[in-house]
């Protein structure tokens, strides 16, 4: 939740967290139902909880933090690849629902950013790929990055303050990318 003052309540911040990396073939049904178990319901059930007191406020700020696969799939990451534009539909749809509320509903795709699940991910590429963590962050990690480098989190959290923040007051159905521009897609 986002606080203001004497701990009045602003907003949600959606972040269900990640569904463990994979491939198609290795992936189970067991696997699948547990992510969406573990990733969408929770975002839904959350925002549902707190839908009647961000009505109320009329200013109040709804944000789920998603991944650029909403927009592109990533490689390795089958299941968040099917559990995030589902997230993403559900925000979009309830962003036209509570709109004349004064309630503002936005989605923030961060792509590379040098966080702890981020590096995760790509040391497992690069073990696959027999390269070191290094050479495989300046050969794939970067190199399709029009900005050339990864982002920090600091910069993703830009974008997330700004979202929540009365000057995004007019801003709503958005998907903000915060990927250096890595992501060309227009959807």
């Amino acid at each position: 939740m986002l606080q203001g003052e004497r701990g009045a309540q602003h907003g949600l911040v959606a972040n269900p967290g990640w569904p463990p990396p994979g491939r198609s073939d290795q992936e189970t049904d067991g696997q699948t139902e547990a992510a969406f178990e573990r990733r969408h319901l929770p975002t839904l059930r959350v925002t549902r909880f707190v839908l009647p007191c961000v009505r109320l406020k009329k200013t109040m700020r709804i944000l789920a933090i998603q991944s650029s696969s909403v927009k592109q799939p990533v490689e390795g990451l089958v299941l968040s690849n099917g559990i995030r534009p589902a997230i993403a539909g559900m925000f979009k749809t309830l962003a036209g629902e509570v709109a004349k509320d004064g309630v503002t509903v936005n989605l923030v795709l961060p792509g590379r950013i040098m966080t702890d699940r981020f590096m995760g991910h790509q040391k497992d590429l690069a073990e696959r790929a027999g390269k070191t963590l290094e050479a495989w962050i300046a050969e794939r990690s970067t190199a399709d990055i029009p900005m050339g480098r990864i982002g920090t989190p600091e910069e993703f959290a830009s974008m997330v303050v700004f979202l929540a923040s009365e000057r995004a007051s007019y801003i709503t159905g958005t998907v903000a990318q915060v990927d250096g521009g890595l992501i060309k897609s227009n959807v």
